[in-house]
């Protein structure tokens, strides 16, 4: 019930924002036409589906958030890891001098972080262009960071992590790169 729904919503704003509609019984409007109804006799809708303008459109912000969660792995591991190197090339260069700085620190101090992205419970576009995109993640994460006698000095072992980050990436040629973050926990 929930999905007929979403589905019914979907389509009303698609219809609404695109203006059109399609239908056996041959109402149209002009221009795009953004979901086509299939309806019975009695005129109750029985299918429904986006037209193939429309289903682009949905298939490029899938394929936008697909690499947004690909970007985010790269560069949470990276970080974790001390790669400056590959962080270098994932990230604007004043939040690669911040990164750098805090794992010049940590290495200073002979502390680890462990970092494990166990899964994403939402992944949300927020805003985009076509040169920036601002992604919404929320996921679940283990994070401890500990000293040299490896000692946890933040976070707990076996311990998973809600946390809500909040991503602003701009395209540079046909690369993305990370410009700015914040980074909250989610209460429970």
């Amino acid at each position: 019930m929930l999905y007929l729904w979403v589905l019914l919503g979907l389509g009303w704003i698609l219809f609404w924002r695109c203006g059109g509609i399609n239908s056996k019984d041959g109402l149209k409007k002009k221009g795009p036409q953004a979901v086509e109804f299939v309806l019975d006799q009695k005129g109750k809708i029985i299918k429904m589906r986006l037209c193939p303008e429309a289903e682009a459109q949905v298939n490029k912000s899938q394929a936008l958030l697909d690499e947004a969660k690909g970007m985010f792995e790269r560069i949470m591991k990276a970080f974790s890891a001390g790669e400056v190197a590959q962080l270098e090339s994932l990230v604007s260069p004043e939040l690669w001098r911040i990164l750098k700085a805090d794992i010049e620190n940590r290495n200073l101090q002979k502390q680890t972080l462990e970092f494990s992205l166990l899964n994403f419970l939402s992944v949300s576009l927020l805003a985009c262009t076509a040169q920036k995109m601002t992604v919404m993640f929320i996921s679940e994460q283990y994070n401890v960071l500990k000293d040299e006698q490896q000692k946890i000095l933040e976070g707990a072992n076996n311990q998973v992590t809600r946390m809500k980050d909040v991503w602003t990436f701009q395209k540079e040629g046909k690369k993305w790169r990370l410009m700015t973050a914040e980074s909250e926990p989610v209460n429970v």
